[in-house]
């Protein structure tokens, strides 16, 4: 292994939780100075971000309020979704009827999946074209 090997193993070493070295880069970094000092410089870049970032608290409450926004999203969603799962439902229902009807006129079956897909292909492209106005 070279230097740039032995580097790349310090910085999978230090994205650990908790951090070590493993004895072959321990080994590597007792006779070479370029890698004791790359050792050396991310182990300073180390402490000062997570002394900047340390002073980066969340509130007690953070969590709770997150959780209830998801909440209230996910819930959200489904009520739009509703108008399109119900007027799927009244597709299939159609076609179902029909096929029953006529079951002996095979146009009829194959008309009622057409309106089937073709109304699911609706719902699928409205839902496109509403999602491209809101962004």
């Amino acid at each position: 292994m070279d230097c740039t090997d032995y580097q790349e193993r310090i910085l999978e070493a230090m994205d650990q939780l908790s951090p070590g070295v493993d004895p072959a880069v321990e080994a590597h970094l007792s006779h070479c100075e370029t890698c004791r000092g790359f050792f050396a410089a991310q182990q300073m870049l180390d402490q000062a971000l997570s002394a900047e970032f340390a002073g980066a608290r969340l509130s007690r409450q953070f969590s709770t309020h997150l959780r209830q926004n998801l909440q209230r999203e996910s819930s959200a969603t489904w009520l739009e979704l509703l108008p399109d799962v119900l007027n799927l439902a009244g597709a299939g229902a159609l076609a179902a009827w029909a096929s029953a009807q006529f079951s002996d006129e095979p146009w009829v079956l194959a008309g009622s999946f057409t309106l089937l897909a073709s109304v699911a292909s609706l719902l699928v492209l409205s839902r496109q074209h509403v999602e491209e106005l809101e962004d």
